[in-house]
């Protein structure tokens, strides 16, 4: 079972990369059974900083303090600065809908305070 607990991640720190990679290597390999198993370099791409997007990585971990799931959001720079918009990657064993519904909820509460709306 998935504990509510969100955390904010910063893919710079040390071993942060390390956490996220089996996650979304367990989610590509059941969602996108064709796709070729995601690399550290995927994650990188997945997880980079962007001139033109604030970007956020939020992580839900398990009560062992594993991260079960994880969470990107962006918000343009130049246009649409009140939206927000994000993907949620899941390890199977933890799609209970927990780890997503805390998930989705710190979102929210993040993009509100950056002033996103929608």
């Amino acid at each position: 079972m998935t504990t509510s607990k969100i955390l904010q991640l910063d893919p710079r720190m040390p071993g942060t990369l390390e956490e996220l990679l089996p996650v979304l290597r367990a989610a590509v390999a059941v969602d996108q059974p064709r796709y070729p198993e995601p690399d550290a370099g995927w994650l990188k791409v997945v997880t980079a900083e962007n001139p033109t997007r604030e970007r956020w990585i939020l992580a839900a971990r398990d009560a062992a303090g594993g991260v079960v799931s994880f969470a990107r959001l962006q918000r343009d720079l130049n246009a649409n600065r009140t939206l927000c918009y994000g993907v949620v990657w899941t390890v199977p064993e933890h799609r209970d809908g927990a780890a997503e519904a805390a998930l989705v909820e710190q979102a929210k509460a993040l993009a509100r305070g950056v002033g996103c709306d929608r």
